[in-house]
């Protein structure tokens, strides 16, 4: 009895298998196409504001919340760059915000300053996030 050629063989099989093994593994990992990186928000908040990193869409935002005197700016830090925004009174009470254009996955840094004249008097430490 002679085994026509378009009958898959052993050999055959187990690569098909293999195959598709490799792609479930790949998969499951997340090595597929179509894979989105996920960032990392942050946001710092004192006594007379906060400030705030989204990373979808890379937006910086600074809100002053208290009649003090001070002036609240946010400061962001990352491998080539850097951008600042500030809320410059208490008046209007809404948030100051900027879209950014950086890189998906980039490390950043954000700070929360308070600033008199322009000034900074106190700036808390920086925190990590994800853009």
């Amino acid at each position: 009895m002679t085994i026509p050629p378009t009958t898959p063989g052993t050999r055959s099989r187990a690569r098909s298998k293999v195959a598709a093994t490799l792609a479930v593994t790949g998969t499951l990992l997340g090595l597929g196409a179509g894979t989105a990186f996920a960032g990392q928000d942050e946001q710092i908040g004192g006594k007379g504001g906060y400030v705030r990193f989204q990373a979808d869409g890379e937006i910086l935002a600074a809100t002053d919340t208290t009649a003090d005197g001070y002036d609240v700016r946010a400061e962001l830090y990352w491998a080539g760059g850097r951008a600042f925004v500030g809320d410059f009174g208490f008046d209007d009470a809404r948030e100051s915000r900027s879209n950014l254009a950086i890189r998906e996955g980039t490390h950043v840094k954000l700070r929360m300053c308070y600033l008199d004249d322009a000034r900074p008097v106190h700036c808390s430490r920086l925190q990590e996030a994800v853009a």
